[in-house]
């Protein structure tokens, strides 16, 4: 049974970096990526398009950083994007849509970005939800391992994860993590260097 991921996110904040990062996460375990928003008011062409272009460019972005050339992409998966209409700009709007949407679907994990949620919405959602979820740390990881040595894209991955708070994450998530060779690289290379 494949697993399905859930990426929240708001097109006024820049969400390049977890865009990228959960993408990996969703290309590395196989699981279906649904990236939700909302939108205020009535959802027409434009907006939409603008919510694709933004999309877009966190895509390039992301091949970008994690140096994937499209013919070298091997997930069959697709992404689906879930665009919500909110009256009005009131940010609980977001997060109610938010909740219905997560209530109607049964999702392995929820993935938030740092600063993309106030702390009220976070805590409103992380209290009335029992749900899933991993919240990434901010982007300012060291690009240097202790040895001075510059970390490689696997690295920086799994160095997120690490850094990540987890709450409810099913064993799932990790069973598929465990399937990831270059995750056995990544943990040989952490334990001998802290030995």
């Amino acid at each position: 049974m494949a697993g399905s991921i859930l990426y929240p996110f708001k097109p006024g904040k820049n969400f390049y970096f977890g865009y990228s990062w959960v993408s990996e996460l969703a290309r590395r375990i196989n699981f279906h990526l649904t990236i939700f928003t909302t939108l205020p008011g009535e959802i027409t062409v434009e907006t939409k398009g603008e919510v694709y272009q933004k999309l877009m460019a966190a895509q390039g972005r992301y091949w970008q950083q994690y140096h994937l050339i499209r013919g070298r992409i091997r997930s069959k998966k697709k992404k689906k994007v879930v665009i919500e209409s909110v009256n009005g700009n009131n940010p609980k709007g977001y997060i109610q849509m938010l909740s219905e949407h997560i209530n109607q679907k049964n999702y392995s994990v929820i993935v938030i970005q740092p600063g993309m949620f106030t702390g009220e919405e976070l805590d409103f959602w992380m209290t009335n939800e029992e749900k899933p979820i991993l919240i990434l740390p901010y982007p300012n990881l060291k690009n240097h391992n202790d040895g001075g040595g510059k970390l490689n894209v696997t690295e920086k991955f799994y160095e997120t994860f690490r850094h990540s708070e987890l709450h409810n994450i099913d064993h799932h998530i990790f069973d598929a993590l465990a399937r990831d060779k270059n995750l056995f690289n990544y943990l040989r290379h952490f334990f001998t260097k802290n030995r």
